[in-house]
């Protein structure tokens, strides 16, 4: 490094505290720091300060250096315990060395610094201060550790004002050492500070103080090294390596004991004053990144991959906490559990995420990749090979490189979990999964298989098979593909992971909880779970798809269906024993960990049933997987009924229930699903126990159990996954109606009340996906369905009117999930539904009365009523869900169709005009679904009234009452322009076709801005839900579009301009396909293939491009190479292309050549698709050959390309005249035997 430090003649900590004054010493003391600055601290004062500061210093006595002001009662330092001994002993210490430091003898600094080692910590043997900073433990012997922690903190901050306050006469050969014993000083002090965290004495350390020593640090690192030989070379790393750790002791100190006078938030990390971004690119983007990354580019013998671990030690744990941003202790990568629990701090964004956003002049905000987050994933990786380099080539002894592994393992794993939290968020869950290129995943994985396995690193096993749960949910892909590493039983020797679950299944049965298995289980399992999560099981042995990688069949599947059944063995081995454990109701001498083994357990069962295939290629799962679902129901039923007897460890018994009860169901996104084996073992009559505890309790009592409520949780899911297990036998559905009654009927308990509301809600649920699935698939089924209208709905009804408004919520919902039998037996017991004046309207009449301010109080139940009414609309008048010959049974007549149908509209006008969103959103849904199920029963129905009032909404203020308008337009449209709407008399008609003309013009607006704004031609200024919002609107709008084009009755009613606009944004979606979203796209090729053939006849009359331009588009579209999903509707297109070629005329077809230029497609392969597409007529042909000799196109055509035509014209008229010249034979010869 240069001679020259920062000159600087700052007053030191001591000084300032020779002030009385807090406001003075802020003013005196130290350089206020600005977010807007760019991270430097002025480094020089007025020369007349500096005088007068040095006067100062020298004429203030030693007694005075300690501030005390007995008057002043809120002093931070009145109310502590005066340790007058060790305090002044390490004032003086501190004097001494900065008034050695100005002179050029060098037997004085080093004996001044010795002095102030053996002042602060009794030694100055540099291998302590090694061990110091490597040990969570603190040494209460110590000097440094007697006194509090604002003289600690005093202590550092004055030894780093040392660095700033050195003058310029410092010799260059002593440099380097100057720095290093500061540095190294500092870090022990700063070391003890964060551990002894829990002083009550302790006050808040200025976040302006700490910035202004991580700048005098940052400075120092400035300095360049004019020494190039290899021993200073190294020097000078050292020195930059403990200048760097001693920067992340000051990071650490900040999180743990910084203020800013603000309320502190969780995750902002350190450093608040400076922000985020500043500190990330101060600490990391101009110092820690290049000195690392010039530790990369060395290639020097004598800087070997263990010394390059050593100095890269203190960059890593800067890295490491900015990420953690934390000081609890819960959330560390050492005591995590559960990667998913970990919150990325603030700074971790900045420095890991996939996309940055940048606001331009303009206010514009543009994305683009952050250069960070790749430069930091190969910094630390390579410090994490150099640090598993040193440990392979120091296995004898290890106790060397041990802490630079732990650092950098800490730091891999914080970096990982940070990715996942990322990844989980809005703005970055589009990031590809799987990308090798950040990382080397599979060095990283043989190195984690390597050190698991070296007995003297035991202690790491955890950290290391948390590294790997990490990388599996950041690169589940590349991950997986390492599974043979840590899963793979077809060698000699079992993998770790698999042989760690058997020994500590042994030590569970011999109640060994000392055994090293046994405390690695939980781990173990949880990266079992991480690795089961990321195995494609369905493409490896599936059978089901065609694997790309070729792994689907042979030895490779044999391997893996080994490895499975050898996993599923293990734990049923375990959950065995567990099972047995808890029926003993021993103790145990760590609970929690218990715990965790049985939640891990529970998760990797649970992951097995969902994710493997158990189809005829793999049956062989089949019958392990349900014996360990069977365990699994065993051990809720014995923990249920030990809880019932009170029984038993009862906080175990209690959390075993609740673990195991996730393996018989599975919640995704609040629905509750069952697997293959579940559903096996829910047939058979070994489930007939776990069904039984379910029912056998009246869950009436004053106070719900633990033991009830997860029954009860649990039983509701069983009924809304597999009612089947339910009805099948007679007692069981008498015992679940009798608990149904027993809970709706407590009077003087909303919340008992509620569930049982819930429980039916979750029944009628089940059972109406259950009946559909049946019908879908052809299967018949013996589910009682009389059970709901005769027992279940009047429960129900009467809920409708209770007080509470989430059990009338929950009475309108069921009645919305009611099977068109159950309607049936509701409105006629049954029997033919035919004059509506004759059926039972009450349950249908309460619903809609619920679905207005006069009946219901409460937004959350009308929208609810409303979305009820539309289901009710979809079953009754559509008969959607009606079984094989079920119409002949219950047949509802027109009239009855007619009926229902105006009580829905009416109910819905007001609704329509709601001051709750929601209602205004479901209420147009209820008029969809009740238009689009009339389309299939009859025509004559009139919606014109209601057709306005849905126009109207339109324009709402919320995005999806808008998005729900536009679907229902469709819908309804088709009951006001019909056929017979023309000969109407009166001037409705009028009125119709403008609201008609107005809806086109409005819905190809909106599919206009979108593609507008995809390509850039039009700035918006939307927000990300505005925009999706927008996207959705768009193609509901072509869909409608679509649908209102289909009345080609009208066409000559209105400016053809009109259609002429909406079809060419229709063609616009299909020639920004690969920019637009998908479904646009594809509700524009639906839109344009449901278009009747008498649209196109009638705008080829007109003097219009739209013909020419569809054929442009459609063969620009045809010729090139589509993505998967759009290859979907090519035949959509071919079909519409062929339709647009018979009716295409000369004048089409020129202006379709003259198109080429914005729509390309070769002249070629227009002429091989004309060639070989099945086109009878010869007249599409006649019209081409026109087209090309005509002078508007010959300046777009090549001769070649006319003669083409020419030449395949003259063909066919010569075969034509072939075909005319032979006579029929008209001979009765074939009739002859």
């Amino acid at each position: 490094m240069k001679s020259g430090l920062i000159e600087s003649s700052r007053p030191s900590r001591w000084d300032a505290l020779r002030s009385n004054d807090d406001v003075q010493l802020s003013s005196s003391g130290s350089l206020r720091l600005s977010n807007n600055s760019t991270g430097r601290l002025r480094r020089l004062d007025a020369p007349q300060q500096k005088n007068n500061h040095q006067s100062q210093n020298r004429s203030t006595s030693l007694a005075s250096w300690r501030r005390r002001q007995q008057s002043n009662d809120s002093s931070r330092f009145s109310s502590r315990t005066a340790r007058p001994a060790e305090e002044e002993t390490i004032k003086r210490a501190i004097d001494n060395y900065r008034a050695a430091i100005h002179t050029e003898n060098d037997n004085s600094n080093a004996e001044s610094i010795t002095q102030l080692n053996i002042a602060l910590f009794g030694t100055s043997d540099p291998i302590f201060f090694e061990s110091l900073l490597q040990s969570n433990e603190i040494n209460t012997n110590i000097p440094l550790a007697k006194v509090s922690n604002d003289i600690k903190w005093e202590a550092a901050y004055s030894l780093i004002q040392i660095l700033s306050s050195s003058q310029a006469t410092i010799r260059k050969q002593i440099q380097n050492q100057f720095i290093l014993c500061i540095t190294r000083t500092t870090s022990a002090c700063l070391h003890l500070l964060s551990l002894q965290h829990n002083d009550v004495e302790t006050s808040p350390i200025s976040d302006l103080r700490l910035c202004e020593c991580i700048t005098i640090l940052l400075d120092v690192l400035q300095l360049e090294d004019d020494d190039s030989t290899t021993s200073n070379g190294c020097s000078g790393l050292l020195c930059k390596s403990n200048l760097f750790q001693c920067i992340a002791k000051l990071l650490a100190v900040s999180v743990i004991h910084g203020g800013s006078g603000k309320t502190t938030k969780e995750g902002r990390g350190p450093l608040c004053s400076w922000g985020a971004e500043k500190a990330v690119t101060l600490i990391i983007k101009d110092n820690a990144l290049p000195f690392l990354e010039g530790l990369m580019s060395n290639t020097e013998q004598a800087l070997s991959d263990s010394m390059k671990s050593i100095h890269a030690h203190g960059v890593v744990e800067c890295i490491y906490v900015l990420l953690l941003g934390t000081n609890d202790s819960d959330l560390t990568p050492d005591t995590m559990i559960q990667p998913k629990a970990f919150q990325a701090s603030k700074h971790a964004a900045a420095m890991l995420a996939a996309l940055v956003v940048d606001v331009m002049p303009d206010g514009k905000e543009s994305q683009r990749i952050n250069p960070l987050r790749l430069r930091i994933l190969r910094a630390v990786s390579a410090c994490w090979r150099w640090s598993c380099e040193s440990i392979h080539q120091n296995t004898k002894d290890l106790n060397i490189q041990t802490e630079e592994l732990e650092m950098a393992l800490r730091c891999m794993t914080v970096i990982l979990n940070t990715m996942h939290a990322l990844e989980r968020g809005k703005v970055q869950n589009k990031q590809s999964r799987g990308d090798t290129s950040e990382l080397n995943l599979s060095a990283i994985a043989r190195d984690i298989k390597t050190l698991v396995a070296i007995e003297k690193l035991n202690t790491f096993q955890p950290k290391l098979l948390r590294l790997l749960t990490s990388l599996c949910q950041v690169y589940p892909v590349s991950t997986a593909n390492q599974w043979h590493l840590f899963l793979d039983t077809t060698g000699s020797v079992q993998p770790f992971i698999l042989s760690t679950v058997e020994e500590a299944t042994l030590a569970l049965r011999r109640k060994d909880f000392d055994n090293a298995s046994w405390m690695l289980l939980p781990d173990a399992l949880q990266t079992i779970s991480s690795l089961i999560s990321s195995i494609p099981f369905t493409n490896w042995i599936g059978g089901d798809g065609r694997s790309s990688t070729r792994m689907s069949g042979g030895n490779f599947a044999c391997r893996v269906r080994n490895t499975i059944t050898t996993l599923l063995t293990n734990l049923l081995n375990l959950t065995t024993a567990v099972k047995e454990n808890l029926a003993e109701g021993g103790s145990y001498p760590d609970e929690s960990h218990f715990e965790s083994t049985m939640m891990q357990s529970a998760v990797v069962v649970g992951k097995l049933c969902v994710s493997l295939p158990f189809n005829d290629n793999n049956n062989v799962f089949v019958a392990p997987a349900v014996k360990l679902v069977q365990c699994a129901g065993d051990i809720f039923v014995l923990s249920a009924r030990a809880l019932d007897s009170g029984i038993g460890n009862l906080t175990l018994l209690s959390r075993s229930m609740v673990h195991f009860s996730h393996v018989i169901t599975t919640i995704h996104d609040g629905d509750a699903s069952i697997s293959v084996p579940v559903k096996h073992w829910l047939s058979d009559a070994s489930s007939y126990d776990f069904i039984g505890i379910l029912l056998n309790d009246s869950y009436s009592a004053p106070t719900l159990s633990p033991s009830s409520k997860c029954k009860l949780e649990m039983l509701t899911s069983i009924v809304k996954s597999a009612p089947w297990s339910i009805t099948r036998e007679p007692f069981n559905l008498a015992s679940f109606r009798e608990i149904c009654a027993n809970l709706c009927n407590i009077q003087n308990d909303t919340s008992r009340r509620l569930l049982g509301v819930k429980l039916i809600e979750a029944f009628i649920v089940g059972r109406k996906a259950f009946v559909t699935e049946c019908i879908s698939e052809k299967i018949q089924h013996n589910m009682e369905l009389t059970v709901v209208p005769e027992s279940f709905c009047p429960l129900v009804h009467s809920a409708l009117s209770d007080q509470s408004s989430a059990v009338r919520t929950c009475a309108v919902t069921s009645f919305g999930c009611l099977l068109v039998t159950d309607w049936a037996v509701l409105l006629s017991r049954g029997s033919f539904i035919g004059n509506a004046s004759s059926l039972d309207w009450t349950h249908v009449d309460s619903i809609l009365r619920m679905c207005t301010p006069k009946g219901e109080k409460s937004g959350g139940v009308r929208s609810a009523a409303c979305k009820a009414v539309g289901d009710i609309c979809t079953v009754c008048v559509g008969s959607l869900l009606s079984e094989e010959g079920l119409e002949k049974s219950v047949p509802f007549s027109d009239d009855f169709v007619v009926a229902i149908s105006t009580k829905v509209c009416s109910e819905m006008e007001p609704a329509l005009n709601d001051k709750t969103v929601s209602v205004r959103s479901m209420a147009l849904f209820a008029i969809g679904n009740t238009a689009l199920a009339l389309q299939n029963r009859c025509a004559f129905f009139s919606m014109n009234r209601i057709l306005p009032l849905v126009y109207a909404c339109i324009v709402d203020k919320d995005d999806k009452v808008v998005g729900n308008a536009i679907r229902t337009i469709g819908h309804v449209s088709y009951f006001v322009y019909t056929p017979e709407f023309l000969s109407n008399e009166g001037g409705s008609v009028s009125d119709d076709l403008k609201l008609y003309c107005s809806l086109l013009s409005n819905l190809t607006r909106k599919i206009h801005d979108v593609l507008c704004d995809a390509t850039g031609e039009i700035s918006r200024e939307l927000s990300w839900k505005q925009r999706n919002s927008a996207k959705k609107h768009a193609w509901g709008s072509a869909t409608t579009i679509g649908m209102l084009l289909g009345h080609s009755h009208l066409l000559s009613h209105f400016d053809d301009s009109l259609v002429e606009s909406a079809l060419l944004r229709l063609f616009r979606c299909i020639q920004l396909h690969a920019f637009i979203n998908e479904k646009i796209f594809a509700a524009a090729v639906n839109a344009l293939s449901a278009l009747p053939a008498s649209l196109w006849q009638y705008l080829s009359t007109k003097n219009c491009n739209v013909i020419a331009c569809g054929l442009a588009t459609f063969f620009s579209f045809l010729e090139l190479p589509q993505r998967k999903t759009a290859s979907a509707y090519q035949a959509n297109v071919e079909r519409l292309t062929k339709a647009l070629i018979l009716i295409a005329n000369k004048r089409d077809f020129c202006q379709m050549f003259l198109l080429r230029e914005s729509l390309p497609f070769s002249i070629d392969f227009f002429y091989q698709w004309l060639t070989s597409c099945d086109v009878q007529s010869s007249t599409p042909l006649e019209q081409v050959v026109d087209a090309v000799t005509s002078q508007e196109v010959e300046h777009v055509i090549d001769v070649s390309d006319i003669q083409i035509f020419l030449s395949r014209a003259a063909q066919r008229n010569q075969l034509v005249q072939q075909d005319e010249s032979v006579q029929p034979d008209t001979s009765d010869d074939e009739d002859e035997l």
